[in-house]
């Protein structure tokens, strides 16, 4: 699949970074220090990309479907297109609004249950630095897969050695390889591995994001391109594409076939917080406290007031009787 779009009269290819749906890019990934920014909403300020599907290349058992699969997450983070992604087929114009959701988590005992936000001594086998319990869960999956199949079925990092080393030390010192599904045997032993992680049966101890960044996403969509707007295109296309021009469209219905449209923009420039508070904090209980000690301190001091207070009556009375008593002597 190609991907290429037109920034500033040059053409940018982006970098490959997970691969489950054939050949998988990732646009403004933040790993070479750049993060592109846009400052205005609607359609016109947004990424737009014309995908050629390359369908001539599929093969029959594993290109079961035509088209491109989009996937919207955190600058510097994993995308994971097979849970999160949208589909986007060839002969239409996808149009995708974004709006920011941030959810804050409390951790235990204050929240329902614990979260994390320690990114840095997290063990992943993928390359996005931000925690996220899919990367988790699917780290756990791919970690029991390379210590029971000696082979992983994702594209992790292999740069991350002290992670693999935890998975199985069998592979400490070389590269874990690609599993082979065509073999019965490895088939099985991730087909069962794969069972048991639906089950719930691996033990996976993930935890939620302390911090968790999430985008809505409204589609809509519409055929394209129109019939007199197929020439331009072709005439655009192999002005453009120099290399492998034998995958190129070069008719309307190979134009129809093949040919993705997608338009990704910001709905608004603002994003919904939604965040955990405690009820009753630390500040609260000690405010409460102080203020109970200090009604029962006020209440004992003016029991004690009074008890005086009524001891001297006393005495007062018994003096009094004392003294009637001898002038009657």
């Amino acid at each position: 699949m190609t991907f290429s779009f037109p920034v500033s009269n040059r053409v940018y290819h982006l970098a490959c970074s997970f691969c489950r749906y054939g050949n998988c890019y990732t646009f403004n990934s933040g790993t070479n220090g750049v993060v592109r920014t846009t400052t205005r909403s609607g359609t016109s300020y947004g990424l737009k990309l014309t995908l050629n599907a390359e369908s001539a290349e599929y093969l029959g058992l594993f290109g079961q479907r035509v088209g491109a699969r989009v996937t919207l997450h955190p600058v510097n983070s994993t995308a994971f297109p097979d849970t999160e992604g949208i589909d986007a087929p060839p002969g239409t114009a996808s149009s995708i609004s974004v709006r920011q959701v941030v959810i804050t988590r409390t951790p235990w005992p204050y929240g329902q249950m614990d979260c994390t936000n320690n990114n840095d001594d997290y063990m992943s086998l993928y390359s996005g630095k931000i925690y996220t319990l899919r990367m988790c869960e699917n780290t756990c999956l791919q970690c029991a897969i390379i210590n029971r199949c000696h082979c992983a079925t994702d594209m992790i990092d292999l740069t991350r050695k002290k992670a693999i080393r935890e998975c199985s030390p069998l592979f400490a010192n070389s590269t874990v390889p690609v599993c082979n599904i065509a073999k019965s045997r490895v088939q099985a032993c991730v087909r069962g591995l794969w069972k048991r992680f639906q089950r719930g049966e691996l033990e996976c101890k993930c935890d939620q994001a302390c911090k968790d960044e999430i985008f809505e996403l409204s589609l809509s969509s519409s055929l394209w391109p129109s019939d007199r707007f197929v020439p331009y295109i072709l005439r655009d296309l192999h002005m453009i594409q120099d290399i492998r021009r034998n995958n190129l469209p070069r008719s309307m219905q190979e134009v129809r076939d093949n040919l993705v449209r997608v338009e990704i923009s910001y709905k608004e420039l603002n994003y919904e917080s939604i965040a955990e508070e405690w009820n009753y904090k630390e500040e609260n209980l000690l405010g409460d406290m102080g203020g109970l000690l200090g009604f029962y301190i006020g209440v004992s001091i003016i029991t004690i007031c009074e008890f005086v207070d009524y001891v001297l009556d006393l005495l007062g009375l018994l003096c009094r009787k004392i003294k009637r008593s001898i002038k009657r002597r």
